[in-house]
């Protein structure tokens, strides 16, 4: 989570759409062929 949070301070990830404000991510999510979110599936699965 600390890896995250520091992405987001230095602006690699957006401030308001990022896997710790868009969590939880359910396998469903992870799976469906409609990934709509700025960031990986594999980061939203398997964070840091």
């Amino acid at each position: 989570i600390r890896q995250e949070i520091s992405d987001i301070e230095s602006g690699k990830l957006d401030m308001t759409v990022n896997p710790l404000k868009m969590a939880p991510h359910t396998q469903e999510q992870v799976i469906n062929s409609n990934w709509n979110r700025p960031y990986s599936r594999e980061l939203a699965a398997f964070p840091y």
